[in-house]
């Protein structure tokens, strides 16, 4: 019933409630007020306010960084800003992803919270960024700053767009599900591994003989391999620990973590391909973007129909359209969830091109594994997750600061590395004009 609700505790109902076309039975409903504060919206449904805390929190965290992202540049303290930007963007990013995937109130009735439904949510997504991108490349292109889109003309880069589309689908799709079935902590720590991933896909493309994609780029050293070893080690460590002091089903979370891994290898290929696009090929971010947006939401289409999973307790096994087909006909405003979530996405791309354009690909790295291990923290305290009980908790707090630190060495290696690649030039410049035989060179010249 619409108005108040009454101070008092619930009485029990039963009630025969219509799920689709099938008629789900539950037992009694009791909920007592005195568990949580309700929310009385407009339908007369109640939400616990502790749904909307974490969202709030986020929303409000992802404000503060970019108020202060923008008043140190504004300062001009350029870099401090644009590392503040980043921070929120990509902490707001990954938190609001586990919201709507796992946290959305559906129906408080059956119990059902969360859009299961990874691969038609990154769909969504796909379909948004590529609107998105249309439009400012029409707005770019009517500006006084016209800029014409580089179509692609050749056999090799429409190849390169397509694989650029693969990966970035199944990268974000596998993603997606393995949030949906694991806590932030265990999925960020999964995906802190990308790099040695890299490294190994380079290896074997330089074995095959490979040209391109990113196979030439410099081979990795003795120290930055150790680094990223390290780093996996306390993933291994981090998924046991989760597997084991976890209230979750084990095998939820041996799934999200076969879903994490498959993530982290398509990852690594569509790093690869970006490099094949934006080096050898010279197309443009925005342009790989808005061409590879549509053919990656094709490829979802398989799996967002034919693939069956866990869905809500209680529900059973269901693919990613049946999912969709419940949310639209008891919440359809859950859409819109998912909708900004497709805006977001965008944002946060164009966002991390922006600090790689301004900074460099290793100090975006560096600088993203450092929000992974603040953004785990802040995981917990919003209470989107709680550390394992019992003695997995300190195994678990060790292997997330462990591998948040073997990645912080590995990206400050990487960052030096850049660093001293750059400078080197310039050095072997400046010693043959101080050289004996360069000084007689350039006097001969003269």
């Amino acid at each position: 019933p619409r108005g108040p609700v009454p101070a008092t505790a619930w009485e029990p109902r039963a009630a025969n409630i219509t799920v689709g076309a099938a008629e789900w039975e539950p037992s009694v409903f009791q909920e007592p007020l005195l568990s949580a504060a309700v929310l009385v919206l407009e339908d007369g449904a109640a939400a616990p306010l502790e749904d909307v805390a974490p969202l709030a929190s986020t929303v409000a965290m992802t404000a503060l960084a970019f108020a202060v992202g923008s008043v140190l540049m504004l300062a001009g303290r350029k870099t401090l800003g644009m590392l503040a930007v980043y921070f929120g963007a990509q902490s707001g990013f990954n938190l609001y992803m586990k919201i709507v995937l796992c946290n959305t109130q559906v129906s408080k009735e059956l119990g059902m919270e969360g859009f299961p439904a990874a691969f038609f949510l990154t769909a969504v997504q796909q379909v948004v960024t590529f609107f998105a991108c249309s439009i400012m490349i029409l707005a770019l292109w009517l500006s006084p700053w016209r800029r014409k889109p580089r179509l692609p003309s050749t056999r090799r880069e429409c190849k390169a767009i397509l694989l650029f589309a693969l990966a970035f689908a199944a990268n974000h799709g596998f993603n997606n599900f393995s949030m949906s079935l694991l806590d932030v902590s265990l999925n960020l720590v999964l995906r802190s591994c990308i790099p040695l991933m890299t490294v190994l896909l380079q290896a074997v493309l330089r074995a095959c003989q490979v040209h391109g994609y990113g196979v030439s780029d410099g081979k990795s050293t003795s120290g930055e391999l150790g680094c990223m070893f390290l780093g996996v080690l306390c993933a291994a460590l981090a998924t046991v620990a989760e597997s084991r002091g976890s209230v979750d089903p084990a095998q939820h979370i041996l799934l999200g973590t076969l879903m994490g891994v498959l993530s982290i290898i398509f990852a690594a290929f569509n790093m690869l391909c970006a490099a094949e696009l934006g080096g050898d090929l010279k197309i443009e971010p925005l342009d790989a973007t808005c061409y590879s947006a549509l053919p990656a939401a094709v490829f979802l289409l398989l799996p967002m129909f034919f693939l069956r999973h866990p869905s809500w307790p209680g529900f059973g096994s269901m693919t990613d359209w049946q999912v969709f087909r419940q949310v639209a006909s008891l919440s359809p405003e859950t859409m819109s969830w998912v909708i900004v979530s497709g805006l977001m996405s965008v944002l946060y791309s164009f966002l991390q091109y922006w600090l790689i354009m301004n900074l460099s690909a290793a100090y975006t790295a560096f600088a993203g594994n450092f929000n992974k291990a603040i953004c785990i923290v802040i995981s917990i305290w919003i209470g989107l997750e709680r550390l394992p009980a019992g003695r997995w908790e300190a195994a678990m707090v060790c292997s997330i600061v462990g591998n948040a630190g073997a990645f912080a060495g590995y990206g400050f290696l990487r960052s030096q590395a850049a660093k001293a690649s750059k400078e080197e030039p310039m050095q072997k410049l400046k010693d043959a004009d101080t050289s004996p035989a360069g000084a007689c060179t350039l006097k001969g010249a003269g």
